[in-house]
């Protein structure tokens, strides 16, 4: 039996970029490396974000249908 897919294949840096390009979006700041606590911010939850999808991806198969289930999501 093969291994499943990652449920999210990011990295903490790539969730900053993602996070940066909404944050332009939806509320126009600079979070350029070093400015202060919005940088801060922003790179601790990337971190903590990237910790949950490595979770995530880790969890067998037959737990992962439970959670989707949980949540009400359909496995497709």
């Amino acid at each position: 039996m093969s291994a499943a897919p990652p449920l999210d294949p990011r990295s903490a840096e790539q969730v900053l970029a993602d996070l940066e390009a909404l944050l332009k979006v939806h509320a126009p700041t600079d979070i350029t490396p070093g400015s202060g606590a919005a940088a801060g911010i922003a790179g601790v939850f990337a971190r903590y974000a990237e910790l949950v999808i490595e979770r995530l991806n880790r969890a067998p198969d037959k737990n992962r249908l439970a959670f989707f289930d949980l949540i009400g999501a359909s496995p497709q």
